[in-house]
């Protein structure tokens, strides 16, 4: 996993993986 550039935005970052993750699926 990539270091948490904004750690403000972890919900965010959180919501994009799963996001990427079902894209790549």
């Amino acid at each position: 996993m990539a270091p948490p550039v904004r750690p403000a935005n972890v919900a965010e970052t959180s919501t994009v993986r799963l996001d990427d993750v079902k894209v790549a699926k």
